[in-house]
């Protein structure tokens, strides 16, 4: 997974923004610039974990993680729980960062596979980051800001998390499905 020009320009722009204000914060004493700053610093933080943890994964695994693990299994409770949340309504609204790995037309579906369960170990990872800029509080204060942004991340991670284990089982008995029909054929 390469990082894509758009996100490296954004990651650039905002660095440049983050260390203005936290600068300015140093320099000038008003609780709206340090309030900006911080805000800054944590917007920062988790804008860059995102592609480094992604393309960290990608480099070691390149999608071809063992959808067969029981890490990435079903588990019994979550087929009532996707119908609970309705994931099935809104799952394809949500963004993917990298459409071509999550195409079946282009890819095998072994290949989504792998691509479904890296996804998940991504945004599980990034899910428990999201929690690291509350070690900032004991510095910083603004607490406020830590702890909405750390949940805001940590909740988007987590509809990722459950769009991908959605997906998997359904992929499972398509692929299944596919191999039965191939044996049959030879």
């Amino acid at each position: 997974m390469n990082l894509k020009p758009w996100v490296r320009y954004y990651i650039l722009i905002l660095f440049v923004i983050t260390l203005t204000f936290f600068v300015l914060s140093f320099v000038i004493d008003n609780n709206a610039i340090e309030i900006i700053a911080v805000t800054m610093v944590t917007l920062f933080y988790h804008s860059c974990i995102r592609p480094m943890t992604g393309t960290l994964i990608d480099m070691k695994y390149h999608n071809n993680m063992n959808f067969n693990l029981w890490w990435f299994r079903e588990r019994k409770f979550e087929k009532h729980l996707f119908k609970m949340l309705k994931v099935k309504r809104w799952k394809n609204i949500i963004p993917t960062y990298d459409k071509v790995a999550f195409d079946i037309r282009n890819k095998n579906i072994e290949q989504v596979l792998g691509a479904t369960c890296q996804a998940e170990i991504v945004h599980e990872i990034m899910f428990i980051l999201a929690f690291v800029p509350l070690l900032l509080i004991i510095p910083y204060g603004q607490a406020a800001i830590f702890i909405i942004s750390s949940i805001l991340c940590a909740i988007i991670d987590l509809i990722c998390i459950i769009v991908q284990r959605f997906n998997r089982p359904r992929l499972i008995k398509f692929y299944s499905k596919y191999l039965k029909n191939n044996i049959k054929k030879d």
